[in-house]
């Protein structure tokens, strides 16, 4: 459409048309820019690092679903659900996390080992709102 006749339309039109054409027009146009912009969160890597002076087992890890507006369960730490991380060793896992809405935080649950065979009570630590972009590193540092 030419530039001249988009003018003449706007000629006839009452001037409360005109301002209800322009607010449909950036409404349109602002709904599909958040669109396009939402990330899918996918291939994420996720970086548990053991920032204490003990080896700690990792018991239980979560991430905030917005639909669902709770933390929700996520296998990160293989078949036995749990894993063992000695003083400053990083677990590395990537994984998607699709359903967050673009923003989440993780929640992670471990325990630190108490001589051979015993671990003390559960200690959790909960990462800042972050917006959850492909292919991008989040750290969760244990240092409770």
């Amino acid at each position: 459409m030419k530039f001249s006749t988009l003018i003449n339309l706007v000629k006839i039109q009452s001037p409360a048309q005109v301002l209800l054409s322009i607010l449909a027009v950036s409404l349109c146009f602002g709904a599909s820019d958040r669109a396009s912009a939402s990330p899918t969160c996918a291939n994420v890597n996720v970086n548990i690092q053991n920032g204490t002076p003990d080896t700690v087992k990792v018991t239980n890890f979560e991430y905030f679903d917005t639909t669902q507006n709770a933390f929700v369960p996520k296998n990160l730490l293989g078949p036995s659900g749990t894993q063992q991380l000695t003083s400053g060793t990083v677990h590395r896992a990537t994984r998607n996390f699709a359903q967050v809405g673009g923003r989440t935080q993780f929640r992670v649950t471990y325990q630190h080992k108490q001589g051979i065979n015993n671990f003390a009570a559960p200690v959790r630590v909960t990462t800042d709102r972050f917006v959850c972009i492909d292919g991008s590193t989040q750290p969760v540092l244990l240092d409770k």
